[in-house]
């Protein structure tokens, strides 16, 4: 799965740098929980794009829902919170999986088509590749989600995928306290020029 913050290039020259990083802390922060609730590894961050795997296509595409669903806990905690749009692409299949130096990484067109998935999801969207939907107690969650056939770079054959756009879930207080102590964590750790506040 790669998730990731939507148009936050222009962030950091219109709202400083401190509270665009901060800001993509927190949503570092909300993927993590979102990821490690499912039983899902964050393997990293690059940006303001995250990337995790999970044991079960089940457990990721909860995760994908909940991302989604649970926005407005992070909307509310984050500096910037109501400029955020989350783009969410999640494959399912065979990686090769390198461990170096402590570091793990995932590689292969299963990995590919996620990231690329993720980048034609639409905002509040989570984009599941068909490879997915077709493995154990996926069916139900994804229930009236559209089918279309995506076209990847790279991929010479149309993607099968499905569009699921989670209904917003009831906010968490605990939840956007513990997002809003990592963003001014985040925000303390930088030490502001004189023209930032």
């Amino acid at each position: 799965m790669f998730a990731s913050l939507d148009g936050w290039t222009t962030a950091y020259e219109r709202y400083g740098r401190r509270r665009s990083y901060a800001a993509v802390k927190a949503f570092h922060a909300h993927v993590r929980a979102c990821v490690e609730g499912h039983g899902g590894l964050v393997v990293k961050t690059e940006g303001e794009t995250v990337m995790a795997t999970f044991p079960s296509a089940e457990a990721g595409v909860r995760a994908a829902a909940d991302l989604q669903g649970r926005m407005a806990d992070l909307r509310a905690a984050a500096p910037l919170g109501r400029l955020f749009r989350a783009r969410v692409g999640l494959s399912w299949g065979r990686v090769i999986r390198e461990e170096r130096g402590g570091e793990l990484d995932y590689f292969g067109n299963t990995v590919n088509a996620a990231a690329r998935m993720m980048k034609l999801s639409g905002d509040g969207e989570a984009l599941i590749a068909g490879s997915a939907a077709d493995e154990p107690g996926v069916a139900a969650l994804l229930e009236g989600a559209a089918r279309e056939t995506a076209r990847l770079k790279g991929f010479d054959a149309g993607v099968p995928v499905l569009r699921l756009k989670p209904a917003p879930r009831p906010r968490d207080a605990k939840a956007s306290a513990r997002l809003r102590e990592t963003a001014w964590e985040a925000r303390r750790a930088i030490v502001p020029a004189p023209d930032e506040r």
